[in-house]
């Protein structure tokens, strides 16, 4: 975690088995800017196609409707 300003980061890694029973073992980047004692703003950054593939698709056939 680093702290500069109003701005504060925080590189994460989220372990866990996903309910189609796949392994995920995510990096997170957090990005906040803090106003006196409250989070005011918030990014997360991902590996969004990571995801995708760890946790399966959303619809029989991984299809929209």
């Amino acid at each position: 975690m680093l702290a500069d300003g109003d701005l504060v980061t925080l590189h994460v890694r989220m372990r866990g088995r996903t309910a189609s029973g796949n392994t995920y073992h995510g990096p997170y980047h957090m990005l906040f800017r803090i106003d006196g004692d409250r989070i005011a703003e918030g990014w997360e950054f991902l590996d969004t196609a990571y995801c995708i593939e760890r946790i399966g698709p959303a619809f029989p056939g991984g299809e929209l409707p």
